[in-house]
């Protein structure tokens, strides 16, 4: 072992203590099978015993690159094996998800890795995902936003401890332990430790921005200053300590079940800066990868002042609304997590009790015959039904034309949509909201961000049975374990 593995051991658990990465129990490490991500495990493996931590490797494949994917998540299972890591594996058509999300494939790859790793730390009860950015990526980032415009809080790039991209999760943090090292280091520890690493042709494809950077952009900046990824490096850790300054002038960004939302009264009554900054505060919480130009800054803080209640686009995928004194900036293309989900346009069949999952989702429903004496349901995702022998159960989303009955309105119906506004349920919701049918009635749902809506149940004449319908989930898929 050489003195240069020793001291990078020595600064990544430094750099780890001052940033407060690490707590005692599950962790999951990110890992492609290239050189970053595996230095990484390689590293975590041997700083583990010194915070305690429970290591799991997660690796996924976005199936665009064929079998030559495939084989690297097979050789993520063999060295994981090797090195006494257990690996928890994935894959999803990333090509397929663009389209129906409609991102661009780096986008979307992006959203399904993150959303994969987000599932990965749920199955074994994790709280913190590591990933293998280091100082090198720090500088092309920053680069790469100066380059399209940004404030001062673009110019921080990658943070050591940050939020999960793209799930809208608070409860699960992401680390960069390697933030303060360059690829030039990790890539001399692979060569003292013999980590052989996969090859990935798009790394060096220039079409893609980052790559265009890091090939063609950064090399020339480099003959007039050597050390200008360090430089740019430095210049992120000045930006997040005068962000932190300027942050005690901005409104509060709280997350809810939407999106991250501001109060419009604290919006309008900030400097200008502060504003400013609330929003792009508010975005990152959403999507940390969008960024708001100055110009479409100036245009929202307008809109706003204006106090016309409603929604538009902002950037990116995202959208701003407002309504009840509220500003709210959130993804339609995110369904809140904490609500149960189905596919749009899906249907399941509930022909007898028992655990189903959810078409498209990782939520399940059970169905339970009550006994005489059960105690009430507690939880507003459960609901207790007595219900003819013989009726026909399942679950399905919206149809245009459907019409719900609900409690208390004396066998009145009104149209499902209008129940849905009245709610102020967002429209790009509604088709994924499960409905729980009884004979192909509307019988209960819950609506996102509200109380359940339960209906008037059909008579039971001929016998009644009893029944408790729950949500449950998400559970995390996984593949493989090795």
């Amino acid at each position: 072992m050489s003195l240069a593995s020793d001291s990078i051991l020595a600064r990544v658990g430094a750099y780890a203590q001052t940033h407060a990465m690490f707590a005692p129990g599950p962790l999951i490490v990110g890992v492609s099978g290239g050189i970053d991500s595996l230095v990484l495990l390689h590293v975590m493996i041997r700083l583990a015993p010194r915070w305690g931590l429970q290591l799991f490797a997660a690796t996924f494949d976005h199936r665009l690159r064929g079998e030559e994917s495939q084989s690297d998540l097979i050789a993520v299972q063999t060295i994981g094996q090797a090195w006494g890591v257990p690996v928890i594996s994935g894959s999803e058509d990333v090509l397929a998800r663009a389209q129906a999300w409609r991102l661009n494939l780096e986008a979307a790859a992006r959203r399904a890795r993150y959303r994969f790793l987000a599932a990965t730390a749920d199955e074994v009860e994790a709280k913190t995902i590591a990933v293998a950015h280091h100082q090198d990526d720090q500088a092309e980032t920053v680069l790469m936003r100066l380059i399209r415009g940004t404030g001062l809080d673009g110019l921080r790039g990658m943070l050591p401890r940050t939020s999960v991209p793209e799930t809208n999760r608070s409860d699960l943090t992401l680390i960069r332990p390697f933030l303060s090292l360059s690829r030039a280091q990790i890539s001399a520890y692979a060569y003292d430790h013999q980590i052989e690493p996969r090859y990935d042709p798009s790394n060096e494809d220039t079409r893609y921005t980052r790559n265009r950077i890091r090939h063609e952009i950064l090399p020339l900046m480099e003959t007039l200053n050597p050390e200008v990824k360090s430089a740019l490096a430095r210049l992120a850790e000045t930006a997040c300590d005068d962000y932190a300054a300027l942050i005690t002038l901005a409104p509060p960004v709280h997350m809810t079940f939407e999106g991250a939302s501001i109060s419009r009264e604290a919006f309008l009554t900030s400097p200008p800066a502060g504003a400013a900054l609330s929003l792009r505060r508010a975005a990152e919480a959403v999507r940390p990868e969008v960024e708001l130009s100055f110009a479409r800054l100036g245009q929202i803080r307008s809109w706003i002042i204006r106090g016309k209640n409603g929604e538009q686009d902002l950037s990116g995928g995202l959208r701003i609304g407002q309504r009840e004194g509220q500003i709210t900036i959130f993804d339609p293309a995110l369904y809140p997590a904490a609500f149960p989900s189905m596919g749009a346009g899906s249907r399941l069949d509930l022909p007898a009790p028992g655990e189903y999952p959810l078409p498209e989702s990782d939520w399940r429903v059970r169905l339970e015959v009550l006994k005489a004496d059960s105690a009430p349901p507690l939880d507003p995702l459960m609901t207790d039904l007595t219900l003819p022998l013989e009726s026909r159960l399942g679950l399905r989303t919206f149809h245009p034309g459907d019409r719900f009955c609900p409690q208390g309105l004396e066998g009145h119906s009104q149209k499902l949509s209008d129940t849905l506004t009245n709610l102020k349920v967002r429209p790009v919701w509604r088709d994924r909201i499960p409905l729980f049918t009884v004979d192909e009635q509307i019988v209960w749902f819950v609506p996102p961000g509200k109380p359940p809506r339960l209906a008037e149940l059909p008579s039971a004449k001929g016998g009644s049975i009893r029944l408790r319908v729950s949500f449950h989930g998400p559970r995390a898929k996984s593949e493989t374990k090795g």
